[in-house]
């Protein structure tokens, strides 16, 4: 019977994750503040060869004729599309989140993910956290045709809630309760912004001589950031404590691995259930009859989602595949963590990327209905 386990990665420094927007050619690079969940994939199966001899003397490729399936799977992850998907040990990932540890960094304290974008704070009250309320207005126009459109009801000026949320946040949240404001869990006090200069490019090629000015990333003390991973019940015997490189620039990391007890499965916000429970991530279609969808990840589509009456979205983000083509990788433009879906209670969308959601895109909780 498969398990649940907790992998938390700590930097041991500052860490930059690229995308397809990172390397423009120009003198300016700009990382992610979440490792994407093909960075975190790659890295657990990578360790899990590693850990168990079965890496070539290149440290980059199983040997050849060993037996390295059974850990990693036949699928060759190359990309959103990815038709195999048997990671061998691995059943699914969860979305990336942000873990804060106790006093003694021994213990999760709280798991935290970012707010949905349709939570504010205002100039009157800041100490509270409000969520938009909408109302359809016959005379509102609608950017979608001959439909009603949507007006807030919110009143006055309104300032984006960019701030982690930990279960009682969100259990206020699911109720439309207001928030209490926890400046300390702002998400730039956190995730802290730095810079330092690096060589240039041209044509993805170093440029000697030549600088620009990388901006990444550090973590405050006491958090770290962390996955859930469905797996066979001998993933700890397979995988251990260790030290690890992610993303493209090779920041390090400490990884620990454990399984996931009840004590910390019960800080994860209620939607959150769903992943321990039934949910199947390579369905053919995902539909719920919600009226408020939230995803938790970023959502890969090809095709727009059906039943949906209106959104809270902030601006597109682009993220990269695993498919490799000469030195450049596809890319693809997505809809953030962290964007509000109101729908007509039949909102569904073609899973045309199994293997996407396979891996901790495309998750989404359901919450009651804001929309008038």
């Amino acid at each position: 019977m498969d398990k649940f386990y907790l992998i938390t990665f700590t930097p041991l420094g500052r860490f930059f994750f690229g995308s397809s927007d990172s390397w423009g050619e120009s003198f300016y690079a700009k990382s992610l503040k979440f490792p994407t969940q093909t960075t975190i994939l790659g890295c657990i199966r990578r360790t899990l060869l590693k850990q168990n001899d079965k890496l070539d003397n290149t440290l980059r490729y199983p040997k050849e004729g060993s037996d390295f399936e059974e850990l990693t799977g036949t699928s060759p992850a190359k990309g959103f599309d990815e038709g195999d998907l048997n990671m061998g040990l691995i059943k699914k990932l969860s979305p990336t989140f942000i873990t804060k540890l106790k006093e003694n960094e021994k213990e999760i304290d709280e798991i935290l993910f970012p707010l949905p974008s349709d939570i504010y704070h205002d100039n009157i009250n800041e100490c509270k956290l409000q969520t938009v309320k909408y109302e359809k207005k016959g005379e509102v126009i609608s950017s979608r045709g001959n439909v009603p459109g949507y007006k807030k009801l919110t009143e006055g000026k309104t300032y984006p809630a960019e701030i982690l949320g930990n279960k009682e946040i969100w259990s206020a949240y699911f109720k439309s309760k207001a928030m209490d404001y926890n400046s300390d869990y702002e998400i730039d006090k956190i995730i802290i912004s730095t810079s330092q200069p690096g060589i240039a490019r041209e044509n993805r090629n170093k440029q000697e001589g030549e600088f620009y000015r990388k901006k990444d990333f550090m973590l405050t003390a006491g958090y770290c950031f962390g996955v859930v991973v469905e797996a066979d019940k001998s993933f700890t015997d397979k995988l251990k404590d260790d030290f690890v490189f992610l993303g493209g620039e090779q920041s390090k990391f400490q990884l620990k691995v454990s399984q996931l007890d009840k004590t910390v499965q019960e800080k994860f916000p209620a939607g959150f259930e769903k992943f321990f429970n039934s949910y199947d991530p390579a369905v053919d279609n995902i539909s719920t009859n919600a009226e408020k969808i939230v995803f938790l990840s970023h959502f890969i589509q090809n095709d727009k989602p059906v039943g949906i009456e209106h959104s809270a979205i902030e601006k597109m983000e682009t993220i990269r595949s695993l498919n490799e083509s000469g030195h450049k990788t596809y890319s693809f433009r997505v809809i953030p963590a962290g964007s509000v879906i109101y729908a007509d209670g039949n909102f569904s969308f073609n899973n045309v990327y199994k293997f996407a959601s396979k891996i901790g895109y495309n998750f989404f909780i359901e919450i009651n209905q804001e929309i008038k």
